[in-house]
């Protein structure tokens, strides 16, 4: 009997899952798994499969002559513990099949250096892909003497990794002993070498401790989902993209249907986008390009007209302009579209998703608010009950990223300039990218209000300005999520004693009191909890500004965060029993300071007469300075409808 196991992201192997794989589904699809910690902070990753990943074709050859198959990479859960999930990542959710040892490495930057390409990725295609290996003891021995020698000249392996391949190894074994006859592993080449070392030895320490550890238990999941090629590609920043994954959709159709390779419909697909772009290109142009294209190729020692030499060909013979740096022009754009290519992933009917995709389809239909075809614009006034509630739910799509779900226009809840007229404009449209997009955002939690308040409650607890993380609260009430607030106001109150600039911590309790007090609008649920972070931020303000000493250029700001420190003592003083005694000591000390910025003093001055703590007689004198003049009269007149106002 032969075993098959490969490398993926996680035990997808259980029950349904590994059955779900094998559904009618149009690739790309990825294994889509996540994780959360106690406190709700989440990872995510993503495994994709194409047409042509070997792991795929594995699978489906494994299938076809029913022979088992296992997934024996460490699964997310553990990696995710290895790796600290709270640590800040450049991307909350990765790729798993990414090639990062193979980036910064001495021996690619030497090979990349002689074979004159630029990148890894042309590296890749000069050795195995341009002139189409179809030897396959050729193609492995090439790929494993390249694979080896960047692996040793990588002398820090992650430690993450390492224990990656002691499970890997571990699953082998068990493997040997379950079943007879051969085994195929289908692993990443960066691993292979060193797995085959292992293998050839008795158990080392880390094998063994995957043999005698007890089965433990995560919060989180793994589900199928739709992918597409522009998540594919490394153009758009994720993690490990390939290159132009719509160029190897074509490689692969055409080398299916024929024995050479054909480049020229897709140049013929790159001139007809061209054209879609207003852009004509006459015969002699094409005729050019094909001919430096050809040449490129043949210099390179190419078989056939490759990627490089197509987009080099074109660019050569094609753009007649020069083109700014990091400017757009029609041919790079065309190119850049065909080489991506459009292919988006559709799940089988019958595939399991999680709760949170049901949950959301639900209450947009409740809501009336399910995408159609056409495109629509949705207008919604706040003070109308129903139509806050419509904008509760669209507020927690937005959160998470929901695909068809776009917020054009509204009053900017975080400055609240104008509160006369609160109204929001969204966009809502049929995307197929929706569903790939709910079933990551269970990652945050089982249903559309929990996960938007996962969100959130990951947000706040990775920032440290207090500003930003109290307009959470406003979101959080925007979403209407309230009750769901608790972790929001305990890291606050963890952030507030911790920070020191007097003017972010005033615009943390500008968000707070307005809440508290004045918001008549988002009515955010549990407002009674508040009291005690307004009360610590309040105090903090004081302490700040008691201690605020000679400053430059930020008068202005001090003066705002001033009239804050007042609004908040004069309309909660009594409910958050606040001492007049308290910040009267501190507006006298600064106000005495000859050392602090004129717009502050102005500020305090004016403080003092709004409480009746100040002569009359003291701010006219300071009022021969025209510019205090005015901030102060700003200040002192302003009304408690205005208040957030910046």
């Amino acid at each position: 009997m032969i075993f098959l196991c490969f490398l993926s992201t996680s035990s997808f192997e259980t029950g349904s899952k590994l059955d779900d794989l094998f559904l009618l589904h149009t690739l790309p699809i990825a294994i889509y798994s996540f994780v959360r910690d106690e406190e709700g902070f989440s990872r995510g990753a993503y495994y994709p499969f194409c047409d042509y990943s070997p792991e795929w074709i594995a699978l489906k050859t494994a299938r076809s002559l029913r022979i088992p198959t296992r997934f024996i990479d460490l699964p997310w859960a553990d990696i995710c513990s290895i790796e600290n999930l709270s640590e800040k990542q450049t991307s909350e959710t990765m790729l798993l099949y990414h090639e990062e040892p193979f980036w910064d490495n001495v021996f690619i930057r030497n090979l990349c250096k002689k074979t004159g390409v630029p990148n890894f990725d042309d590296l890749w295609d000069e050795l195995f892909e341009t002139n189409h290996l179809t030897q396959i003891n050729e193609y492995r021995e090439r790929a494993s003497l390249f694979c080896d020698y960047a692996r040793k000249e990588n002398a820090d392996v992650k430690q993450s990794i390492l224990q990656r391949e002691a499970f890997m190894a571990y699953q082998i074994r068990l493997a040997q002993t379950e079943f007879q006859g051969s085994i195929l592993a289908v692993t990443g080449g960066y691993h292979s070498s060193a797995l085959e070392e292992r293998i050839s030895k008795p158990p080392s320490m880390d094998e063994l401790f995957w043999a005698n550890r007890e089965e433990r238990f995560y919060d989180g999941g793994i589900a199928l989902t739709p992918y597409s090629n522009s998540k594919l590609s490394a153009e758009n920043g994720y993690r490990s993209g390939m290159p132009s994954p719509g160029f190897y959709d074509f490689v692969w159709e055409n080398f299916r249907k024929n024995e050479s390779f054909d480049h020229r419909p897709l140049v013929q697909k790159i001139v007809k986008m061209l054209h879609q772009k207003g852009k004509r290109s006459s015969s002699a142009d094409r005729i050019a390009s094909e001919t430096t294209s050809r040449a490129l190729a043949d210099l390179r020692g190419h078989k056939n007209i490759w990627r490089r030499d197509l987009i080099d060909g074109l660019r050569a013979t094609l753009v007649k302009d020069e083109i700014a740096r990091d400017a757009g022009h029609p041919l790079l754009d065309a190119i850049s579209e065909v080489m991506c290519g459009d292919r988006i992933g559709r799940l089988a009917e019958g595939t399991s998703l999680p709760p949170i995709v049901s949950d959301i389809e639900t209450t947009l239909k409740k809501m009336n608010l399910w995408a159609k075809r056409e495109n629509k614009i949705l207008e919604l006034r706040l003070m109308n009950s129903e139509q806050r509630e419509q904008s509760k739910v669209l507020h927690c799509l937005r959160l998470l990223g929901i695909a068809g779900y776009s917020l054009v226009e509204n009053t900017d809840m975080i400055a609240r300039k104008d509160l006369g007229d609160v109204k929001e404009k969204w966009n809502i449209v049929q995307d197929k990218e929706f569903h790939s997009s709910c079933i990551e955002a269970a990652r945050y939690g089982g249903t559309l209000s929990e996960a938007a308040a996962g969100f959130l409650n990951q947000r706040i607890r990775l920032e440290t300005d207090p500003e930003i993380a109290a307009s959470c609260l406003i979101e959080s009430a925007l979403a209407g999520i309230g009750r769901y607030s608790t972790f929001l106001l305990k890291q606050l109150s963890e952030i507030i004693p911790n920070a020191f600039d007097f003017i972010r911590v005033c615009g943390a309790l500008n968000h707070i009191v307005y809440l508290y007090s004045y918001d008549e609008v988002l009515k955010l649920e549990g407002r009674e909890s508040l009291k005690g972070i307004l009360r610590e931020t309040y105090r903090r303000c004081l302490n700040l500004l008691d201690r605020l000493g000679a400053t430059s250029s930020q008068g202005l700001e001090q003066a705002r965060g001033i009239w804050t420190i007042l609004q908040t003592y004069q309309y909660c003083s009594e409910s958050l029993e606040l001492s007049l005694e308290e910040i009267r000591d501190v507006l006298f000390r600064v106000g005495d300071d000859l050392k602090i910025d004129p717009f502050t003093r102005g500020a305090v001055c004016g403080a003092q007469w709004k409480l009746n703590l100040e002569p009359v007689s003291k701010l006219l004198v300071l009022r021969k300075h025209k510019n205090i003049n005015v901030k102060c009269t700003n200040i002192i007149q302003r009304s408690p409808m205005h208040f957030g106002k910046k």
